[in-house]
């Protein structure tokens, strides 16, 4: 049986079977390639009970690109992301990690992006580098906490330093094989002890207050004058930038939805913005002789009568059950969560007015 490239990253990420292809897009297990094994895309990761993805931070080809997005477009919307060149990361065996080298790689990473930023911001005119030094941050502190690595633990066998334990007993040597070289060593040095200081890794929450306290403990006065000021100016031009892009991607994905409701498109190309304004990121519509989500689930019509019945009770107050849905290829999905008159089922946000849209075309109103 055919199935669509969103079907493929949707059996991944939600690990619903071993192997599924379309095309040059295929998965084996945990690992999601594009046009082959040498371009993994993302994997999937589970280490003591938590779930995380590890996303190839590589760009390959045009034709690739739309593959990655097809696999973003797929993870869970509250899930854990990573951003990683070339998906490297520990491995697990039998709940037990290896590779601590990786881990410590991603820590070091992270703090050179973070470094190379703030050179950036500083050397900026009009941009504001603020935003990602913050993504980078955040990434960050995820990493620190899956991997459990603010104490020490057990990696390959043996006891490991957590990582601030490894910030304070390495010397520039050790720390340099992670990195270019010394200078970026000694500043990865700095940048952390600095994040430390903030408190990011125990739970102090991360804002512009912190990310300004970070920037003038880590450059001159001078420096930091600049780019504080610079940031400042950069945020109110953000702001009114910000406000114009809202409404004009709303707009442009309110208009693409209505040519995929009328099959002019093959695809729904929903903007961040309208997921973000509007809360939903799934549209629905009748295709080839079945109920067809903006994502490529297919659904029977005697399925979606079914599920209609129940999202209908849930919009008049009835209590959430996990329902269970069984999509056209007989793969099984669950409802996570109905709220604020949306339904949430994987990285479906699918609102209470598309539903109805359909019961209506259908008859079942």
């Amino acid at each position: 049986m055919y199935i669509s490239k969103y079907e493929v990253a949707h059996y991944w990420a939600h690990q619903l079977k071993k192997y599924a292809r379309s095309g040059n897009m295929y998965f084996h297990g945990d690992t999601i390639y594009s046009y082959g094994d040498h371009f993994p895309m993302a994997k999937v990761i589970t280490y003591k009970g938590k779930k995380a993805y590890v996303v190839n931070s590589d760009r390959y080809s045009n034709s690739t690109s739309k593959h990655q997005n097809i696999v973003s477009g797929s993870i869970p919307c509250d899930a854990l992301v990573f951003h990683v060149s070339g998906c490297r990361c520990p491995s697990i065996i039998n709940n037990v990690a290896h590779n601590y080298d990786d881990a410590m790689s991603f820590v070091v990473d992270k703090l050179s992006e973070i470094w190379d930023l703030q050179g950036k911001q500083e050397r900026a005119r009009t941009s504001n580098y603020g935003w990602q030094i913050t993504e980078n941050i955040f990434e960050l502190i995820g990493w620190v906490g899956f991997w459990h690595l603010d104490k020490p633990s057990r990696w390959d066998g043996k006891r490991k330093p957590s990582v601030q334990q490894f910030w304070q007993d390495s010397n520039f040597d050790k720390i340099s094989e992670y990195t270019k070289d010394f200078v970026y060593a000694a500043n990865c040095l700095c940048i952390y002890d600095e994040l430390e200081g903030l408190g990011v890794f125990d739970g102090a929450p991360l804002n512009s207050r912190s990310l300004e306290t970070l920037l003038r403990h880590s450059l001159s006065k001078e420096s930091a004058d600049k780019i504080c000021a610079s940031i400042k100016k950069a945020e109110a031009r953000a702001k009114r930038k910000e406000s114009k892009q809202k409404r004009e991607e709303v707009a442009k994905s309110e208009e693409y939805l209505a040519e995929w409701h009328n099959g002019t498109l093959r695809n729904w190309y929903v903007t961040e913005w309208f997921c973000i304004i509007k809360g939903w990121n799934t549209a629905l519509r009748i295709a080839d002789g079945c109920i067809e989500t903006s994502k490529g689930i297919k659904l029977s019509f005697a399925e979606g009568k079914r599920l209609w019945g129940i999202i209908k009770h849930l919009e008049q107050g009835s209590k959430f059950q996990r329902v269970l849905v069984i999509d056209m290829n007989e793969s099984k999905w669950k409802f996570d969560e109905y709220k604020n008159h949306i339904l949430f089922a994987g990285c479906h946000a699918i609102p209470f007015s598309e539903c109805e849209r359909i019961a209506k075309i259908m008859g079942w109103t």
